[in-house]
């Protein structure tokens, strides 16, 4: 799970993604200006345009153990308590 290893990820068609701070590359952070304050993550989605927004890491992973546990995937909730 990416969440467990603080990696990043983008769905294949780009209309989603988490990216994390050590995600970003040379050519991102000083060509393209991106940016992402550490303890933070960047969620980009399409909703008939191209979104994005910063939220801090732990609201991620409350939210992302919340969605796994409505699912059934408790021993991936476990993990993520235990990371």
């Amino acid at each position: 799970m990416y969440a467990l290893k603080r990696h990043g990820f983008g769905g294949d068609d780009g209309f989603y993604g988490v990216t994390y701070p050590n995600d970003l590359d040379e050519y991102q952070i000083e060509i393209e200006g991106e940016f992402i304050p550490d303890g933070f993550v960047e969620i980009n989605y399409w909703d008939g345009e191209h979104k994005e927004i910063q939220i801090p890491e732990r609201k991620y992973l409350e939210s992302l153990k919340d969605y796994l546990s409505k699912n059934g995937y408790e021993l991936l909730v476990d993990k993520l308590a235990n990371a």
